[in-house]
């Protein structure tokens, strides 16, 4: 199944792609965003944003991956994020997002991975998600709260400065439509 274009309220979802480089560069090559995600090079490299995109694009021909650009709808071609679910075995977690600086605390965020969670578990049919966070990262925690996600373990990743703890969450078809609902 390929990637579908998502609304709600705002924001547009839809898949991104190789135009979407300039505005992925843009709004990602920021310390204040980069220094929660684990992996991402520091500097973050001119051509970051464009080897990403071309990753993934590839990626959705061999393995099971739906990913989103975030976009405002008063401003439909700047991707100001980007959210991922991967389902193949390789893969330790089953979602990724990021978004711009500017628009943290606006609730962008939580409304993607409520749409893209519809998705997920009502038209993929998948019984739960396995989601990873830096435990320090208390804006991606509460994204997680506020979407059905429980803590159900602790493990150690690889973050700028190091190893660092963080948290292991699951989410489930049932705390999902709990969440939703308070969502409403």
């Amino acid at each position: 199944m390929q990637t579908p274009t998502l609304d709600i309220k705002g924001i547009s979802l839809r898949p991104f792609s190789l135009a979407d480089t300039p505005a992925m560069q843009k709004h990602f090559a920021n310390w204040n965003v980069v220094k929660s995600i684990g992996g991402i090079p520091w500097p973050y490299p001119a051509d970051g944003a464009r080897s990403y995109i071309e990753r993934r694009l590839k990626d959705s021909v061999e393995k099971e991956i739906y990913f989103w650009g975030v976009f405002q709808k008063q401003h439909p071609k700047e991707l100001v994020g980007t959210i991922e679910y991967r389902f193949f075995d390789d893969e330790k977690e089953n979602r990724g997002f990021w978004l711009s600086e500017a628009h943290w605390g606006k609730g962008i965020m939580t409304d993607a991975v409520s749409k893209t969670q519809d998705f997920v578990f009502f038209e993929l049919d998948k019984p739960h998600l396995l989601v990873r966070s830096l435990c320090t990262n208390a804006a991606s925690k509460a994204v997680k709260e506020k979407t059905g996600a429980r803590i159900i373990g602790k493990s150690i990743g690889s973050y700028h400065g190091g190893k660092k703890d963080e948290d292991v969450w699951e989410i489930t078809l049932p705390s999902w439509a709990v969440a939703r609902n308070n969502l409403c």
